[in-house]
C-alpha cells in the first residue's frame, strides 16, 4: 500500500524490509495469454509465467508453446560461462506434466529442474578437470553413436517432434562445448559452497523440504559469484503440491496448495505460508548483497524476480511480482508501482527483463499480448 517510494510493505514481504531501496515491486499485471483458457488453472499459470504464450494444448493441459524468459536470456549472455543457465528445484516432481515445470528450452521442451543438491553441487564445484574430460568424453562417444541412428529416425518423426529432439541434442552439445574449454580463473569472490552428502532419495522427502531450499540457495549465489552462470531459477515445489505445511513450521494439517484458495485478508495461514517464503527471498537476496561486485554488490548487479503461477483461486489477472536489485542501473528500485488501473500485460515485464540483461528484441511471448518494455520500471 501507499505511494511509489512511501509504500508500506504488507505482512506477507516485511522479511524484505532490509532491501527496500533495492526492491521494486508492481501490482496489476496479468498474464493476457492465458485469460482466455478455460481448462486447469495451474497448468496454464505454470506454463504462461515465463513464456508469455498459451500452452499447446489447453484441452489437455498441454507444455509451453516457446521459450521461456530465463532461456530466451541465456542464450544471450550464457555464451562466456561454462553453464548457459542452470535450475535449481525444491521437490518440483511431485507431480508430472504442465504442474512441474515454468522454463522452457522452446515449444513442448520443458528444462528438468535439478532437484538433488548432490548432483547439482558435482555439476558445479565437483570432481577434477580430468575426471570431467573423461565423463565428456564418454558421453560424446555415446551420442556420436546415436547420431547415424537419429538420422535416419528423423525422417519419421513429425514437425513437433523433430524440433523437441533437436533441441534436446543441440543443448547436448552446448554442454559438451562448455565443458571441452578450459575454465577461467574464478572472480576473487568465488567461494566453493560446503559439500553437499549424497544420500539417495533425502532430497524428495517432505521433510527435508527446507533444508534443500537453503542447499540450492547457496548453490546459486555460489554458482552467480563464481560466473560458471549467469542466469539460474530456483523453483519452490510445483503446483498444486500436497507437501504439508509442517514442512515450514507452521502448525497446520493443510497441505501447500490448501491456502491458496482462501486468499481473503483474514486468513492468516496463508498469509504465513507466504511469510515463509518471504524469509526465504531475502536469505537469497542477503546472500547475493554480500558479494562485492565493482562499485556496488553482486546483488545491485542482478535482476531477480520472485512470480507465482497466479495471484490466487486460479486468477491470472492483478498478478503481483517482486523484483529485486537493479541490473546494473537498469532498473529504478525503492518502488512500488500499482498499475492496476491499465494492467498491462506480463510479457511486457518480461520483455523488459531481456532489454535489461543486454538482449534488445522487440518482442517475448505470444506478440499479441506484448505492446513494448514496460517505461515505468526504469
Amino acid at each position: 500500500t501507499g505511494g511509489e517510494t512511501t509504500f508500506q510493505l504488507s505482512p506477507i514481504l516485511s522479511p524484505l524490509a532490509p532491501y527496500r531501496s533495492k526492491l521494486l515491486i508492481t501490482y496489476g499485471l496479468q498474464y493476457s495469454a492465458g485469460l482466455a483458457y478455460n481448462g486447469d488453472g495451474h497448468a496454464q499459470g505454470m506454463q504462461v509465467a515465463l513464456t508469455g504464450r498459451l500452452n499447446n494444448d489447453p484441452v489437455n493441459n498441454g507444455l509451453a508453446s516457446g521459450i521461456s524468459v530465463d532461456q530466451e536470456v541465456a542464450n544471450k549472455v550464457g555464451l562466456a560461462t561454462r553453464f548457459k543457465s542452470y535450475p535449481f528445484g525444491v521437490r518440483t516432481n511431485e507431480f508430472g506434466g504442465a504442474w512441474r515445470y515454468t522454463s522452457f528450452y522452446g515449444s513442448n521442451s520443458p528444462v528438468q529442474p535439478k532437484n538433488n543438491p548432490y548432483e547439482a553441487f558435482t555439476q558445479l564445484f565437483g570432481g577434477t578437470q580430468n575426471a570431467e574430460q573423461t565423463a565428456l568424453s564418454r558421453r560424446r562417444s555415446i551420442l556420436d553413436a546415436l547420431l547415424g541412428d537419429y538420422q535416419s529416425l528423423r525422417l519419421k518423426l513429425g514437425r513437433d517432434d523433430r524440433a523437441k529432439v533437436d533441441n534436446h541434442l543441440t543443448s547436448i552439445r552446448e554442454i559438451e562445448r562448455k565443458l571441452a574449454q578450459q575454465p577461467p580463473a574464478p572472480p576473487a569472490t568465488c567461494r566453493t559452497p560446503a559439500a553437499v552428502p549424497d544420500v539417495a532419495g533425502w532430497f524428495d522427502q517432505a521433510e527435508n523440504f527446507a533444508t534443500v531450499g537453503q542447499l540450492q540457495t547457496n548453490m546459486l549465489v555460489s554458482a552467480l559469484a563464481c560466473d560458471l552462470t549467469r542466469v539460474a531459477t530456483l523453483q519452490w515445489g510445483c503446483a498444486a503440491s500436497n507437501t504439508p505445511l509442517t514442512a515450514l513450521g507452521i502448525a497446520s494439517s493443510d497441505s501447500f496448495h490448501d491456502p491458496t484458495h482462501t486468499v481473503a485478508a483474514t486468513n492468516t495461514l496463508y498469509t504465513e505460508y507466504n511469510t515463509w517464503f518471504a524469509r526465504r527471498f531475502a536469505e537469497l537476496l542477503a546472500a547475493l548483497d554480500a558479494v562485492p561486485e565493482g562499485a556496488g554488490t553482486l546483488l545491485d548487479n542482478t535482476v531477480v524476480l520472485w512470480f507465482s503461477e497466479d495471484s490466487g483461486n486460479h486468477r491470472r489477472t492483478q498478478i503481483c511480482t517482486t523484483m529485486a536489485g537493479s541490473c546494473g542501473g537498469y532498473f529504478r528500485t525503492g518502488r512500488f508501482l500499482n498499475l492496476d488501473a491499465v494492467r498491462p500485460s506480463y510479457n511486457d515485464l518480461l520483455l523488459s527483463i531481456c532489454h535489461a540483461m543486454g538482449h534488445p528484441v522487440s518482442t517475448f511471448g505470444d506478440p499479441a499480448f506484448c505492446k513494448g518494455p514496460l517505461a515505468v520500471l526504469r
